[in-house]
């Protein structure tokens, strides 16, 4: 039997052991577990970069955050802190109002190609199912 071969092992009181040989891995400084005989699996979502409208979205919850815990007082602020222009920060700050669903959608990279920054942070309607309309899907339910 070879190192690299699954086996049983079974001990007197009638239990059983079973000794699977891993080999760990470092990928994208994650570590992974790959099992004998198997060829490196495709890459992971966490293994991949994020997109720009994931990164917005990050960017908007802490954003938010910054601005309901005062440590910055104004959208104004914020922007100058930043180094970007205060409308910027208006068009990332509304991507906080986006139904979750539609969330869920850009963070599983389910979202259409043409959907953009622009697209989702300007004029954003409050109601969910307006939203959607604007994106060109059917409203929910």
């Amino acid at each position: 039997m070879d190192s690299q071969t699954p086996y049983i092992i079974e001990s007197s009181d009638g239990s059983l052991s079973i000794k699977i040989p891993l080999k760990p891995k470092v990928r994208s400084g994650r570590k992974i577990i790959t099992l004998p005989g198997s060829k490196d699996s495709d890459c992971r979502p966490w293994d991949s970069q994020p997109t720009p409208l994931q990164l917005a979205l990050a960017r908007a919850y802490e954003w938010e955050q910054k601005l309901n815990s005062g440590t910055y007082g104004s959208i104004k602020e914020l922007a100058n802190k930043e180094g970007v222009d205060n409308s910027y920060v208006s068009r990332i700050l509304n991507l906080n109002v986006l139904a979750p669903d539609i969330i869920q959608a850009i963070l599983d990279e389910n979202i259409s190609e043409g959907v953009t920054l622009f697209t989702l942070g300007a004029d954003t309607p409050k109601l969910w199912d307006d939203q959607w309309i604007k994106l060109g899907f059917k409203a929910n339910k």
